[in-house]
């Protein structure tokens, strides 16, 4: 792991914009091992770095010149940072001292920020490794709740899960903006708010997005067809030629599991004979590789239309 120079110069900025805003201890009966703006800047840089609770302690560990930076005689427990981030406010805040650590690393570079990027991923709503998911019996996948009429995910419910979106500076990696949602839902769902925190901050001239949709990616016919079930995809990309099950073949068993599922396929071979029987099994178009990009994203919407 190697972030350098970026990383400290966050730190040291974040740090000096929080004690502006918090005391330094929330209570004179707390433990005082560690101070709130410390706690904070630590949340900061995880934001920043785009990693776990455990990550930027991984992180801090790994970088002597910044826990320097913070004054941390020793580091916190994942835990600390985490029942700390529940805080009522305290993500509000985190978000502002972002926006403010940003416009002062702007206010030291040559050049402004004139391209930036956004992006959403999703994290699971536990502490627990994948591994201890899978010796536990919990890494297999759960039914969706059904949805409130307010339209709102609700907090803590079985197959939902924390969902970050990011507006980054291309040439900084600093982020312009952070929300913080729940999934599963599209990401073009949170751009709206996102452009609005990121226009407060800075106003790039060229801003980069995928095209909003949710993907998963598979290279295992096998892995992929567990893992699909009524409802949960709406168009499936195959490649029609593919070891240990061929396209047409994944096509058909996919669509026994979910006759609603879209299908668009693709091969590098021109005068494959796959391409007839995958057209007459209602595979909507046969898409040359490589492909163009763009002309994917269309063949994607107008299969989902």
């Amino acid at each position: 792991m190697s972030h350098g120079r970026p990383v400290l110069q966050v730190a040291k900025l974040s740090l000096s914009v929080v004690r502006r805003s918090f005391k330094t201890y929330g209570s004179i009966k707390s433990r005082h091992d560690f101070t709130q703006p410390q706690l904070v800047a630590c949340l900061v840089l995880r934001a920043y770095t785009r990693t776990t609770f455990r990550g930027v302690v991984a992180l801090l560990a790994e970088m002597p010149d910044v826990r320097e930076a913070l004054g941390l005689e020793h580091l916190p427990h994942y835990t600390t940072l985490q029942k700390f981030s529940r805080r009522p406010g305290v993500v509000a805040v985190v978000e502002s001292m972002i926006a403010e650590v940003l416009r002062g690393v702007t206010g030291q570079m040559r050049a402004p920020i004139d391209e930036a990027a956004m992006d959403s991923t999703g994290l699971a709503m536990t502490s627990a490794s994948a591994y201890f998911r899978m010796r536990a019996g919990r890494g297999e996948a759960q039914k969706k709740p059904k949805a409130k009429r307010s339209g709102k995910p609700a907090v803590g419910r079985k197959g939902q899960y924390v969902k970050v979106s990011v507006c980054v500076g291309c040439a900084t990696l600093l982020p312009c903006a952070v929300r913080v949602g729940f999934g599963p839902r599209p990401d073009t769902m949170e751009t709206a708010g996102l452009l609005e925190q990121t226009v407060r901050v800075v106003r790039p001239a060229r801003l980069y997005a995928d095209a909003g949709f949710d993907a998963e990616c598979y290279d295992d016919p096998g892995a992929a067809l567990l893992t699909v079930a009524p409802g949960r995809y709406q168009v499936a990309l195959i490649d029609l030629r593919m070891p240990g099950m061929d396209g047409v073949e994944l096509h058909r068993a996919l669509k026994a599991r979910d006759p609603s599922l879209r299908a668009l396929a693709m091969t590098a071979f021109a005068l494959d004979e796959r391409v007839a029987s995958a057209l007459r099994d209602g595979v909507i178009s046969v898409l040359p590789k490589p492909m163009d990009a763009g002309a994917l994203v269309q063949h994607v919407r107008s299969a989902v239309a």
